[in-house]
């Protein structure tokens, strides 16, 4: 029990100075990768000395983590795709304060 307690505080402690770092520092560090998240799955899964429930919720923490990532990577794909969609857009084009005033109006005949 000592040891999960030590490992959840050390956790929450590197977070932090991941944050403290990043936010107040000019250099941030590098940024987290696929490969070091699955590294760090399969040093949880060979590490005996921790027991099965720590092990499954570190786990599972890292898998969430490797999504989330995977998840980010895809969001900064579409909004790249996005930027240049709107860079090749016409100059003259911009959209409308009001979206209703652009909408043709249907008249529709009343017998």
């Amino acid at each position: 029990m000592k040891l999960r307690s030590l490992l959840v505080r050390l956790s929450v402690l590197t977070l932090l100075a991941i944050v403290f770092n990043t936010a107040f520092s000019a250099n941030p560090p590098a940024s987290v990768t696929p490969e070091m998240l699955k590294a760090e799955i399969k040093e949880v899964k060979a590490t005996a000395d921790l027991d099965e429930a720590t092990t499954a919720k570190l786990t599972e923490l890292y898998s969430k983590a490797l999504s989330s990532l995977e998840t980010a990577g895809s969001h900064n794909a579409t909004a790249k795709v996005f930027a240049q969609a709107r860079q090749m857009a016409p100059a003259g084009r911009r959209p409308s304060a009001r979206p209703w005033k652009r909408r043709s109006r249907l008249h529709l005949k009343q017998p």
